[in-house]
C-alpha cells in the first residue's frame, strides 16, 4: 500500500495555510460508540438503510478483525444496533486461508452477499477476495468463502463492474506486473468465480500500476499513479484495456502534477458529465474537465487548497457540492479531523467556498470515505465511533 506520510506544523503556520472556512449550520450526531474503543478500519458502506463496515485486527473480540452491520433504530430517536456478521480466525501475520485484517468497507452484491478484501492471509499471505453469504434463516451465521488469494496486498477498495462483477487494481510484486483484475460471478449459483487479468501495465511505465481506478463508459478507466522518475510527483491517467483481456493497458496522461510527493493525487470520483474530482496527498481539491472535442486537452482547475491538512478518502459529490474529510496533525498536539463541504462559486473562475461541517476536538480522526443516504444525511466513521451529519 502507499506509504502514509504525517506532516507536523506549528499551530500558527497551520492556521495560516488553511483559509478561514465559512460557518456551518449542520447537525452532527454520534450514532454508535464501540465499547472497546476499536471501531471501523476504513469507512462504511450503505445498502438499504443499513451500514456495513470492518474492524481492524487485534481487537479484543477477534485477532484478525470483523465485518459488522449497523441497523437503524426501529423507532425515531432509538439506538442503532450493531451486529457482528463474521470474525476472521487466525492471527495477524500468520497464514490463514480465510484471510485476516479486512480493509475497506464491504460491498453488497445484487445477490445480497457482501464482498471485500483482506490485507493478510490466503495462499501467499497478502490477502484474499472474500464473499460473505447471508443465512437462509434470520439470526443464523453468515458464511465466509475466500475466493481468491492476492499475490501482493491490494492498494484500493473493490470497484463495481457490470453484471455483478468487480475490478481491483494490482500493484507490481514478486509474482508479476501491476494489473487490473476483473472478478466475474458465476453464471449459475454455486459455481466458481472467474478471475481474469483484464490488462497489465508495461514494465517501467509510471510505477507499473494504478493506485486507484474509476470505470467510465466504453470500457475505459481513469486512475491515479504515483511516479518516481522525471519531475512528476503523480499523474491522473486514462486507461484503455485491450480488445482481448490479458494484454497491455493503454495509458494516456490527462494531467501531470508537480515535482513533489505532496502533489501526488489520491483516488478519484467521476461525475455524470464526465468531470473528474480528486485531492492531492497534501493538500488541495482539484477538478479535471474533459475536452469539448475528442483528442483535446483536459482542463485542470484547483478548487481549494488545504495547506498541510491531509485529505485521505475520495470526495463525495451531491447536487454540485463536494464533501470530504481532513486529518489535522499539528506539532505537539492531539491529532484530530474535520468534515468539510466545498460549494461551487456563483461567478465563473472564483474560488470554491470551504465550509466546516464538523471539527473533532477529542483526538478522533475520520477514517474512510463518507456515504450519503437518499435523504441527504451523511454517515462516516472514526476509529471508535460512527457518526451522522446533516448539512
Amino acid at each position: 500500500m502507499r506509504t502514509v506520510h504525517r506532516i507536523a506544523l506549528g499551530s500558527t503556520l497551520a492556521a495560516c495555510l488553511l483559509a478561514c472556512p465559512a460557518a456551518a449550520q449542520a447537525r452532527f450526531d454520534t450514532i454508535y460508540n464501540f465499547a472497546d474503543g476499536v471501531g471501523p478500519s476504513s469507512g462504511l458502506a450503505l445498502a438499504k438503510g443499513v451500514l456495513y463496515g470492518t474492524t481492524a485486527s487485534s481487537t479484543p473480540q477477534s485477532e484478525c478483525g470483523q465485518v459488522f452491520q449497523l441497523n437503524p433504530p426501529t423507532a425515531a430517536g432509538g439506538p442503532w444496533t450493531q451486529t457482528v456478521l463474521y470474525s476472521f480466525p487466525g492471527l495477524p501475520g500468520v497464514a490463514d486461508a480465510n484471510g485476516c485484517d479486512p480493509i475497506y468497507a464491504p460491498v453488497m452484491g445484487a445477490d445480497g452477499a457482501l464482498y471485500g478484501i483482506t490485507y493478510y492471509g490466503g495462499e501467499y499471505g497478502y490477502g484474499v477476495f472474500y464473499q460473505l453469504t447471508p443465512p437462509v434463516s434470520p439470526g443464523s451465521a453468515w458464511t465466509e468463502s475466500a475466493l481468491y488469494s492476492f499475490a501482493i496486498s491490494p492498494p484500493a477498495p473493490l470497484v463495481r463492474g457490470p453484471n455483478g462483477s468487480f475490478y481491483e487494481p494490482i500493484l507490481p510484486g514478486s509474482f508479476g506486473e501491476g494489473a487490473i483484475l476483473w472478478i466475474q460471478p458465476p453464471a449459475c449459483p454455486g459455481a466458481q468465480w472467474t478471475f481474469t487479468t483484464l490488462c497489465s501495465f508495461p514494465s517501467g511505465s509510471t510505477q507499473g500500476a494504478a493506485y486507484s481506478i474509476v470505470p467510465a463508459p466504453g470500457g475505459l478507466f481513469y486512475g491515479t499513479v504515483e511516479t518516481t522518475s522525471g519531475n512528476t510527483g503523480g499523474e491522473v491517467i486514462e486507461i484503455s484495456p485491450p480488445a482481448t483481456p490479458g494484454g497491455t493497458c493503454g495509458e494516456t496522461v490527462l494531467y501531470a502534477f508537480g515535482d513533489s510527493y505532496v502533489n501526488t493525487p489520491n483516488s478519484l470520483i467521476r461525475a455524470g458529465n464526465g468531470t473528474l474530482y480528486g485531492t492531492t496527498v497534501v493538500g488541495s481539491a482539484f477538478q479535471l474537465t474533459p475536452p469539448a472535442s475528442t483528442g483535446g486537452a483536459w482542463t485542470y482547475t484547483q478548487l481549494r487548497t488545504f495547506g498541510y491538512y491531509q485529505p485521505r478518502a475520495p470526495l463525495l459529490l451531491h447536487h454540485g457540492n463536494l464533501y470530504g474529510t481532513l486529518d489535522e496533525y499539528i506539532g505537539g498536539q492531539t491529532p484530530s479531523g474535520i468534515i468539510f463541504e466545498l460549494k461551487p462559486p456563483t461567478a465563473p473562475g472564483a474560488e470554491w467556498t470551504l465550509v466546516y461541517l464538523h471539527q473533532f476536538t477529542n483526538g478522533q480522526v475520520p477514517v474512510g470515505p463518507l456515504v450519503m443516504d437518499p435523504g441527504g444525511a451523511i454517515f462516516g466513521a472514526t476509529s471508535s465511533t460512527i457518526y451522522r451529519i446533516v448539512p
